[in-house]
């Protein structure tokens, strides 16, 4: 009976051993061969899509971390200098900062793809002792951009120094006196009051001048269209439509198209090598951004894009001739009429020698505070830390004609630069850790954890098994062993 036993038990622990080994090399395997990966990966994309209910979605409608705009002036020091010929001498002021809040209104999910519009407003946030009431000394962006409108067109120059002469009072100056709400959001003065009343001349649409817009119609009254991520996770957010319009229409062949998203949150499981897209309506393009680094913001871990140099050198497609310098981009498209308006990274950052060496005053640019940056959680494609950076800059030149430009040397007179910024707070942390990564690092945890009882019960039952062998060998031993017989007694 203790034979029959030993036999069963050893029979078993056998077979115990051996499933549970081909239970650890089928997991092992599917390990290997990326098959819980892929199902790990499916339910990221699940979770990431922007659809109702999910909180990518909810944090898509109203992102609850806080957005920044911040503005930096140039005021000018020496007008009258400069007004006779020589170099513009600056001090920066700032941080003028402005909150910033961007709310979607839904108005149909379907086939993939949401559409919306959107409130985007700033609201001023006092900081140190700026206040958005200071004055500053800067270029007469007005007179400058009506010189620039009229050039080459003898009858139209006439009529502005007819204007200028004798029904704008005071005449207009090479500087003006603005206040800084007015030169970032709406600036109005008798010029540009009197060209709009004579917009055959002028071409103004509008008695205001923007630089920037606050709660902008292109994105109140017209419809955007993105996807949603749900049919193919690698459009998740990237435009379809914008502001009513599938191609911009402002530039020139390919430039027109709409590519990338709006920058807060890119696809899921970026790889360091691939090339993020964003696209900037506030000058109505797209630029293309490459990992250079890796970052950790709040703990966790990230890669550093920047934009690529291609995008701040000559491109006829945007309208840049070929003789523009080095780090410029042509803005003056967005200003009705065209206005000599180019935009660059911060204190000329990657541009031409030659136009930081046209200025004084203005420090080096210092790339971890003056480039464009992104620092994308390659898993879930948020971003955790973003800076949209631009600098305003008129291209001035001289007009014989014209007085008092007759004598200004031609320069790309910067006015302002503005940096637009979000960092991710704890919330947000909090909810990609609840979302994404505490679900994922468990999986992950629970299928080694499998795999590692399946090699320990493996291992054990395999040494019962040896263990129940031996013994019923050593049994079978003993059965075996010659037993005297006892001698036959006489009868």
């Amino acid at each position: 009976m203790k034979k029959k036993g030993t036999t069963i038990c050893c029979s078993v622990c056998s077979l115990l051993s051996v499933l549970f080994l081909a239970l650890a090399v089928a997991i092992f395997v599917l390990i290997q061969t990326g098959f819980f990966k892929e199902k790990i990966d499916n339910y990221v994309r699940e979770q990431l899509t922007l659809e109702q209910g999910h909180k990518t979605y909810e944090q898509w409608l109203d992102p609850t971390v806080p957005m920044y705009k911040d503005f930096y002036v140039f005021n000018l020091t020496n007008p009258v200098q400069f007004a006779g010929g020589a170099k513009p001498h600056f001090v920066e002021f700032g941080p003028y900062r402005y909150r910033e809040r961007r709310i979607k209104t839904v108005l149909e999910h379907t086939n993939g793809t949401i559409t919306y519009t959107m409130e985007r407003t700033f609201h001023f946030e006092q900081f140190k002792n700026f206040s958005d009431n200071d004055t500053f000394t800067t270029i007469n962006f007005p007179y400058a951009a009506a010189l620039y409108s009229v050039s080459g067109d003898t009858l139209k120059e006439t009529a502005l120094w007819f204007l200028k002469e004798f029904l704008i009072k005071p005449k207009p100056g090479v500087v003006l006196q603005v206040k800084a709400r007015d030169l970032f959001w709406n600036y109005t003065d008798p010029l540009i009051q009197k060209l709009y009343e004579h917009k055959s001349v002028s071409g103004l649409k509008s008695a205001y001048i923007n630089f920037q817009f606050n709660n902008s119609d292109l994105d109140r009254l017209h419809n955007s269209t993105v996807y949603s991520g749900e049919t193919n996770s690698q459009l998740t957010a990237q435009f379809i439509q914008w502001a009513g319009k599938k191609s911009l229409g402002i530039w020139r062949s390919y430039a027109n198209m709409l590519n990338g998203s709006e920058g807060l949150v890119f696809h899921p499981f970026i790889d360091q090598s691939e090339t993020i897209i964003a696209f900037i309506s506030d000058v109505q393009r797209s630029f293309h951004l490459t990992s250079s680094e890796k970052v950790t913001i709040l703990g966790v871990d990230g890669y550093r894009f920047r934009t690529i140099l291609s995008e701040f050198r000559p491109n006829p497609d945007y309208k840049t001739p070929d003789y523009t310098p080095d780090g410029l981009i042509y803005l003056g498209v967005l200003q009705v009429p065209e206005a000599p308006l180019w935009g660059s990274k911060p204190h000329f950052l990657d541009a031409d020698p030659s136009l930081l060496a046209a200025v004084e005053g203005i420090s080096d640019p210092v790339r971890n505070k003056h480039d464009i940056i992104a620092d994308v959680e390659p898993i879930t494609g948020s971003t955790l830390n973003a800076h949209q950076q631009l600098q305003v800059n008129f291209n001035v030149t001289r007009s014989s004609m014209l007085f008092p430009f007759d004598k200004i040397t031609p320069v790309y007179f910067p006015v302002f630069y503005l940096d637009e910024w979000a960092t991710i707070d704890e919330d947000l942390k909090g909810m990609l850790n609840k979302l994404v990564f505490v679900p994922l690092t468990a999986i992950d945890a629970s299928i080694w954890a499998v795999f590692a009882l399946c090699c320990f019960f493996s291992l054990l039952t395999g040494l019962v098994a040896i263990n129940r062998c031996i013994r019923l060998y050593q049994l079978r031993e003993r059965s075996e062993e010659v037993i005297p017989l006892l001698p036959k007694s006489d009868s």
